[in-house]
């Protein structure tokens, strides 16, 4: 049997490989974090002494010895008595095991940055802080090292995809990473260049806004450079949105009014909640966008919430991640003394609120909309707790929060079919164009219509595999720029060929 442990959103070891699933093995925290000690030493495995003095920081040599010993007995108990060793006086792991934090490292290594990210949705090893000094030391150079790998990986793969045909498919990764990272400086800058780029004006402000507040805090040359960096990178953002011509027909016209609409009736003091429903790759990313731009140009604020992998099957992260989120544009002021205390709770990630959570997070999202539009998005809600989701926004139809609109995205039969929902389906051949001139690196860059047909057949019309299989012609040299226009530079069948086995 094979096992995993999760350092977020709860330390817990689970079981893999079960014929009925996985399965989480309750053996406790200190053992629990013991096993992370252990899968981090890996074969040179760690004394008994350093495992007691990082878990058991100031206990006697007595108390911390009989604690090891029914550590060292319950990890035998649950993952088999030869999966942990003993020789002279160093344990050894011997069972199949991996880490969330360690596996992050090893899919940066191989180069999947975006799968890297999807397998936390907040700070690593954040309920590690089991012990004393000792342990919380070792968790922030741990933390600190895969935090600083992951913004190195993330500059590495802009500075790659800036150069290719489709830079756009950069900055969803920029969600997940905000997610994990949260407001660091550097990840802000990296956020504000790919605004520019892209010519997203709502964002650029957004971010910009961010670091204009941190630098408020600073002094003398610190806000002078803040100020001079952010200019530049506007007047790059002003040179992008003046030479760039008209992109024509949006991918989803019909679905981007309905959203715009919605948004029109949050502004002028009612309420909306609308599922954008239908297949990955499909544009609902590219929707959410959208309106998100048409809110931030007209003065409205949003929350963009974007569900990992690694939220399915945790109760309430929804909840959870949309409270945190709303705190961090007002804090508790305003809400019910009665819903104070769960809000405290669901914001610290606590996972089994009482059944007030529901109430709790309306009460919060009313407090919040009330001082201007909100809009609150929700891509690939699918990985939530949906039931508990499903709740919320019952909650929302049966109570109106005026001046909000909440847009998840769900997958077909998700489970919340009582609510209003736009239904999105596969792209014509103009719809894949559209799309690709949208991302093209240059400003005025079309793309030949056997370029645009092969790529529409290859994705089966999804504008997001589009853009992905573009990507991997472009790295594999199938593409080129003549006179403002993407061809091929290969044959025709050669490409096709080409895309087959990108689309496999």
């Amino acid at each position: 049997m094979a096992f995993r442990i999760t350092t977020f959103p709860m330390l817990a070891l689970i079981a893999t490989g079960r014929p009925d699933g996985e399965e989480v093995v309750n053996i406790g925290i200190k053992p629990t974090a013991m096993l992370v000690l252990l899968v981090a030493a890996g074969r040179h495995g760690i004394s008994r002494r350093h495992i007691r003095d990082l878990l058991w920081e100031g206990a006697s040599d007595a108390n911390a010895s009989n604690s090891l010993r029914q550590s060292v007995f319950r990890v035998r108990r649950a993952i088999g008595a030869d999966g942990l060793t003993d020789v002279g006086g160093r344990l050894f792991l011997n069972a199949p095991m991996t880490v969330d934090i360690f596996e992050t490292e090893q899919r940066i290594d191989s180069g999947r940055v975006g799968e890297a990210f999807e397998l936390s949705s907040g700070p690593f090893g954040a309920t590690l802080d089991v012990a004393g000094t000792a342990l919380q030391s070792w968790i922030r150079d741990l933390r600190a090292r895969v935090e600083r790998r992951l913004l190195d990986a993330l500059n590495r793969e802009w500075a790659e995809a800036v150069r290719g045909p489709a830079p756009g498919l950069f900055a969803p990764l920029l969600g997940r990473a905000r997610q994990v990272l949260g407001d660091v400086p550097e990840l802000l800058w990296l956020q504000l260049e790919v605004a520019a780029t892209l010519a997203d004006g709502g964002t650029f402000e957004q971010v910009a806004g961010r670091l204009a507040a941190r630098s408020a805090r600073a002094h003398g040359h610190g806000r002078d450079e803040v100020a001079t960096r952010t200019q530049t990178l506007r007047l790059r953002l002003q040179a992008r949105i003046g030479g760039d011509r008209p992109i024509g027909v949006p991918i989803h016209a019909d679905a981007l009014g309905a959203l715009e609409d919605a948004w029109r009736r949050a502004r002028e003091g009612r309420s909306s909640v609308v599922c954008l429903i239908g297949e990955s790759g499909t544009g609902r990313s590219w929707l959410l966008r959208e309106v998100t731009r048409r809110c931030l140009s007209e003065g409205g604020r949003t929350i963009p919430l974007v569900a990992l992998a690694s939220s399915a099957g945790v109760p309430s992260a929804s909840l959870r991640d949309l409270t945190v989120a709303l705190t961090g544009y007002r804090g508790a002021a305003g809400v019910h003394p009665d819903f104070s205390d769960t809000i405290g709770r669901l914001h610290e990630g606590v996972l089994a609120p009482p059944s007030d959570a529901v109430p709790a997070v309306h009460d919060l999202l009313t407090a919040v909309a009330v001082e201007g539009p909100l809009l609150v998005t929700l891509d690939d809600a699918h990985h939530y707790d949906v039931r508990v989701l499903a709740r919320l926004l019952r909650r929302l139809r049966e109570a109106p929060v005026p001046g909000l609109l909440v847009v998840p995205v769900l997958q077909t039969g998700a489970g919340v079919d009582e609510t209003p929902s736009i239904a999105i389906g596969r792209a014509e051949p103009e719809g894949i164009r559209t799309l690709l001139s949208a991302m093209a690196r240059l400003p005025r860059a079309e793309w030949v219509t056997p370029v645009v047909e092969s790529l529409h057949r290859a994705s089966g019309g999804r504008p997001g595999r589009a853009a992905q299989l573009v990507v991997r012609l472009h790295r594999a040299g199938h593409l080129r720029v003549v006179d403002d226009r993407w061809n091929l530079t290969s044959t025709l069948s050669e490409t096709l060929s080409a895309l087959a086995s990108s689309a496999a």
